[in-house]
């Protein structure tokens, strides 16, 4: 079903449901890569690729009562519609150049992507498989930032929420997070306080720091320190430049044409022109928590993190609490150990224990 989100501007949303009556739709909200596929990535390495499965999630949805509905953001095809090829190359390479509309993504910003997720809720409840049954939001990543916000404005009122992998900062903190490195400079400095040496190498720093079980961190951890070493003396340095980086970065933005755009990439290919500068600048602008906006909420929420996750600030199990603001008191703090950012394993999909607690997280909040 297509949904009118802008002149000549079209998405598609795919609904999955049940045999039965179901006990609720599950609107998966996409997080920065835009995708309804979390684990897209992955999902086309395999042999038989199924557009469908969606790391598995579609079906442990449906299996659990539930009408799951995906949709992509704008300017990015139906999966199951664009992707050809029998190999990882061949459909990453069909990815780029037949799921992809750059005209489109050149214009996606940070506040166009809370107004068509408002418009994807406002539709459901016009399509008659899904009108009057209760909506819950199972938000991923960024995701969580477009919901909170129209829940705020009073625009969706879902019974309950999940986020997985979704912070309780606003996107403006994250993002000085991610783009400072900050993760990979703290597990430097755990190291040096670990390991008697004044010079650590990769290796050194995650056996010091205790962070074996991370995946894919190598690469980050060489940026962080500037080469294949760092020395104990050397290491405010780096922190400082990358405060500058940020403070670059964020004053740039601020200034910036909303005429220009900003490249993508996917796996070893470009996506050129997938997002309007104004995306950075408006995200960069936005300091609200979660917290902040969810603390007149009065259905239930559960923010879901991966132990694992190096994309995030990660907080212990118990209620929504961030610099002594508590939310409301039915938001509530599920660590789910062992996986990352999308509770996904070294496999970089789901495990079923993690799918598993994600529907219980939704049987949770479907009260």
């Amino acid at each position: 079903m297509k949904i009118l989100l802008d002149e000549n501007v079209y998405t598609e949303i795919e609904i999955f449901s049940p045999l039965s009556k179901p006990r609720g739709i599950v609107v998966v909200v996409p997080g920065t890569g835009g995708l309804s596929d979390m684990y897209f990535g992955e999902e086309i390495a395999k042999k038989n690729y199924s557009p469908d499965s969606k790391g598995g999630l579609t079906e442990k949805l449906i299996g659990s009562g539930y009408t799951a509905v995906f949709y992509n953001q704008r300017g990015y095809s139906t999966l199951s519609k664009c992707i050809t090829g029998d190999s990882l190359y061949l459909r990453s390479a069909s990815f780029v150049s037949r799921c992809v509309d750059p005209e489109i993504r050149k214009t996606v910003t940070f506040s166009k992507i809370t107004a068509d997720t408002e418009k994807i809720f406002k539709a459901l409840n016009q399509v008659v498989e899904t009108q009057g049954v209760p909506q819950l939001v199972l938000a991923f990543s960024e995701g969580i930032y477009h919901v909170n916000s129209l829940i705020e404005n009073k625009e969706i009122d879902p019974v309950g929420v999940v986020a997985v992998g979704g912070p309780l900062e606003s996107i403006s903190y994250v993002m000085k997070f991610q783009l400072g490195f900050e993760f990979y400079l703290n597990l430097i400095e755990k190291a040096f306080l670990h390991c008697d040496s004044d010079v650590l190498n990769v290796n050194q720093i995650i056996n010091c720091s205790d962070s074996s079980a991370y995946t894919g961190i190598q690469n980050s951890l060489i940026t962080a320190m500037g080469g294949q070493t760092i020395s104990k003396k050397d290491l405010p340095a780096r922190q400082e430049f990358f405060k500058k980086f940020v403070h670059d970065a964020f004053d740039k933005y601020l200034k910036i044409s909303e005429t220009e755009y900003v490249n993508g990439s996917f796996l070893q290919f470009v996506l050129p022109k997938n997002w309007s500068a104004a995306y950075y600048t408006e995200a960069f602008s936005s300091k609200k928590s979660s917290v902040e906006r969810l603390r007149k909420f009065p259905h239930k929420v559960i923010y879901m993190f991966g132990s694992l996750d190096h994309l995030v600030p990660i907080h212990s199990d118990g209620i929504c609490v961030l610099d002594g603001l508590v939310a409301s008191r039915t938001c509530q703090i599920e660590v789910v150990a062992g996986v990352g950012h999308g509770l996904e394993d070294k496999s970089m999909l789901p495990t079923n224990e993690a799918l598993n607690k994600i529907i219980a997280a939704l049987n949770s909040v479907n009260k």
